[in-house]
């Protein structure tokens, strides 16, 4: 019988994202309907240059979570790009709650 799943609460913008070393951007994968960042209308695909000013290239996978999540009610200012246009969000951080499966411990 499979465990129910498990949820815990994160503060971001609601994104899950890919960040390859060699890669000039951030890669959004999955926008989560709940989360501010679905409000802003970012979608999956869209490329992330900046985040509040800082160029995301040189940026690790961990640095970029650091720089996205943060205190509730503050917020983040992205640079996106989508397809040839490039455009500016400034989404609000809040507290996101999310599901993960026991069964693959994340």
């Amino acid at each position: 019988m499979p465990s129910p799943p498990v949820t815990h609460s994160i503060v971001g913008i609601g994104i899950r994202f890919e960040k390859k070393p060699d890669d000039p951007a951030v890669r959004i994968l999955d926008v989560i309907p709940e989360g501010s960042a679905a409000q802003a209308k970012l979608q999956s695909g869209d490329m992330v240059t900046t985040i509040d000013g800082k160029p995301v290239a040189s940026l690790s996978s961990a640095e970029v979570t650091d720089l996205i999540r943060g205190e509730a009610g503050t917020l983040v200012t992205l640079k996106v790009l989508r397809g040839s246009r490039s455009f500016t969000v400034i989404i609000e951080r809040r507290a996101i709650t999310v599901s993960v499966d026991a069964a693959e411990g994340r």
